[in-house]
C-alpha cells in the first residue's frame, strides 16, 4: 500500500490552492484506490455541513503509456450526491512525474466539482510512506 496527501490542487488559470486535507490509500498489487477529501474546518461550506467531503471516491487504476493512469470512479460522492451532471461515477486522467524533492507533480483532466466539467488539472502530492 501508499500512503499519500495531496499539497495542492489547480483548475487554470486559477491559482493553485487547499481547501481540504486530502488521503490517497493506493494497492500496488490489484490497482484499487480509496481517494477522501474532507474539508479543512476552515473552509467547510455551509451547505456541505451535512457531508463535509468536497469529495470521496473508491476504484481502480489502469495504468496508459507514458507514465498516465486512468483512475475509474466505482464509488463517487458527487455522483451518489448528485452534484455532477452524471449519475454514473467519473474517470479521470493523470501523468505523474517524481521531483527532486521526492513530492509528485500531477498534469492531467478530472471533472472540476465547483464548475461541473471536465478541465485541465495540476496537482502536487506527497508520498507518506510505503505501507
Amino acid at each position: 500500500m501508499v500512503f499519500s496527501t495531496r499539497i495542492s490542487i489547480q483548475w487554470p488559470p486559477a491559482l493553485a490552492q487547499e481547501l481540504t486535507k486530502t488521503y490517497v490509500m493506493t494497492s500496488p498489487k490489484d490497482q484499487h484506490f480509496v481517494d477522501l477529501r474532507p474539508y479543512l474546518s476552515n473552509t467547510l461550506p455551509v451547505a456541505k455541513t451535512s457531508f463535509p467531503f468536497e469529495w470521496a471516491m473508491i476504484g481502480t487504476e489502469e495504468e496508459l503509456e507514458n507514465d498516465k493512469i486512468m483512475f475509474h470512479h466505482e464509488v463517487d460522492s458527487q455522483a451518489i450526491l448528485g452534484d455532477q451532471c452524471s449519475e454514473q461515477p467519473a474517470s479521470d486522467l493523470g501523468h505523474f512525474e517524481q521531483l527532486s524533492n521526492g513530492d509528485r507533480k500531477e498534469t492531467g483532466e478530472m471533472m472540476n466539482p465547483d464548475t461541473v466539467r471536465s478541465s485541465p488539472i495540476l496537482k502536487f502530492g506527497e508520498v507518506l510512506t510505503p505501507i
